[in-house]
């Protein structure tokens, strides 16, 4: 899944755009961080009092701890857009005594 982030639905720049896995998420049957309700919230790092203070979704601390946005940025947000591509995998067990040599 790519998700990426626009200062609004009609603009064609987008702010920034980052690439996330949920396979391990959907293998292991577990919620993903992107609607876990818990507070990712890690701005005591960068010593900001007001902002320590906040509940913080995944989102939010992705943008600003892992890609490095400025907060500047992020609060000009006003457009999410997820493309998510899925890939349908299966497969089947092939029983080797009911195969037969035979050509139809």
């Amino acid at each position: 899944m790519v998700i990426y982030y626009y200062k609004n639905k009609d603009d064609e720049d987008e702010i920034v755009s980052h690439k996330e896995l949920f396979k391990q998420d959907l293998l292991s049957n577990r919620k993903s961080n992107i609607d876990d309700g818990m507070n990712h919230n890690v701005c005591s790092i960068y010593n900001i009092a007001e902002l320590t203070k906040q509940h913080h979704c995944w989102l939010l601390h992705t943008l600003y701890d892992d890609y490095f946005i400025d907060f500047d940025d992020i609060l000009n947000i006003g457009y999410i857009w997820f493309d998510i591509q899925v890939i349908y995998q299966y497969n089947f067990h092939i029983n080797k005594n009911s195969c037969s040599n035979e050509i139809l």
